[in-house]
């Protein structure tokens, strides 16, 4: 299929059908695969996620030439109109239609939710919650992230890492920690022989910031309360030096098994799943892990630069109930810390109403249970994912 074809089907699957967007784009890759070139498959990559990114800049500019504002098609010719490099629909915007973009673009550029295209009422919570420092933070989430790895420590070290990428024609530069690489220059990383062999792992330096934050060390016992795919549970295997036992806990048994599939690419062993299909796996637990994690589900919000589906797919009715889940869990899950262990609670939100608030609510509700050690937030402005983390100690 032309990718116009698929664009268009692919963007009222993400905005329309409120689908994830990696999957989306993942569906209609695979489809398309033997009859894309690389520059094809390339192009519908950067092409879906820049549309779904800017989409209420785009379709405000479409309907100011004549498309619809509902129109993925106006929007999709708008995005070929800002990137003329990209051939994607053989109808091109006329000169006079081209001047009205431009004036058009300078009219919107005054109103910041069309101009950094977000939705008006969450812009509105945003500045609420962040007051002074929300226009700067949305900016910063609108950027393009960098691809960053974590060298997996099982396997290999940093720098034999960068030597082994270089060589496969990359281009890795050491980033922050010891394990963190950043590539200089977009490419499927994936396609490597470094990654088939569980060398690395792709994840942001504000994720891989939440493992070290946990105070980890080999022969502990830990339980990854929400677990998911398991990117934080290998790193927390990595840093143990597979030795000890990590519990990962997660409602869903597809993710539990992706991480079981990670986790032998990586050569970690020290790992059990356990899908929580009642209240009985959590309480089995209790008070019986040295370090918990609870890396609550939220808003999403500090990974907008890498989802920025997410946007489109809130509302204030989601949030409101998020919250109260992240509290729920906070009383129900930090039962599994023995005495003299540790909680941390995590959230990859800029919102304090997920991330500090929620902490002070819980620790009125248990005064004598924990304690907090230290907190941290995580900025895009600081050029890493949003990303809130709480280190608490148990006391009784």
């Amino acid at each position: 299929m032309k990718i116009i074809d698929c664009l268009l089907p692919s963007l009222r699957a993400v905005i329309d059908d409120e689908q994830k967007l990696d999957r989306v784009m993942s569906h209609w890759i695979a489809a398309n695969r033997g009859q894309w070139s690389s520059r094809d498959t390339a192009l519908f990559a950067e092409a879906l996620p820049y549309v779904v990114r800017w989409w209420s800049l785009l379709r405000a500019l479409a309907s100011s030439v004549g498309f619809s504002d509902d129109s993925p098609l106006g929007a999709i010719a708008v995005y070929q109109a800002m990137n003329p490099s990209m051939n994607l629909i053989r109808e091109q915007l006329s000169t006079k239609q081209m001047r009205t973009l431009e004036h058009e673009y300078n009219r919107l550029y005054e109103h910041r939710a069309i101009r950094e295209s977000i939705p008006d009422w969450l812009d509105t919570h945003c500045s609420h919650e962040l007051g002074p420092a929300w226009p700067d933070t949305l900016r910063a989430l609108n950027a393009m992230p960098s691809i960053v790895l974590r060298a997996n420590l099982l396997r290999t070290d940093r720098q034999s890492l960068m030597a082994m990428l270089a060589n496969e024609g990359y281009r890795p530069a050491p980033l922050g920690s010891n394990e963190a690489i950043e590539l200089r220059q977009r490419a499927n990383i994936f396609k490597s022989s470094a990654f088939r062999q569980g060398y690395f792992e792709q994840q942001d330096l504000g994720s891989q910031a939440v493992a070290h934050f946990m105070q980890l060390e080999p022969g502990q016992r830990v339980v990854d309360a929400c677990a998911g795919n398991g990117g934080k549970t290998l790193h927390m295997a990595s840093l143990m030096g597979n030795r000890g036992r990590i519990i990962a806990l997660d409602v869903a048994e597809h993710k539990l098994a992706t991480l079981r599939q990670r986790a032998a690419r990586a050569g970690c062993t020290m790992v059990e799943t356990r899908t929580i299909d009642s209240a009985k796996v959590v309480k089995r637990l209790a008070q019986t892990a040295e370090r918990v994690l609870l890396d609550v589900p939220c808003s999403g919000l500090g990974v907008l630069r890498r989802n920025p589906d997410i946007k489109w797919h809130l509302n204030p009715a989601r949030l409101i109930e998020l919250r109260q889940m992240q509290h729920d869990l906070l009383l129900r899950y930090s039962s599994m810390v023995r005495p003299g262990g540790k909680l941390v609670y995590a959230t990859c939100s800029v919102l304090p109403s997920e991330g500090t608030e929620q902490v002070q609510r819980f620790l009125k509700q248990c005064p004598d249970a924990f304690a907090l050690e230290a907190e941290q937030q995580l900025s895009p402005l600081d050029g890493t994912d949003g990303f809130y983390m709480a280190r608490l100690a148990r006391l009784a």
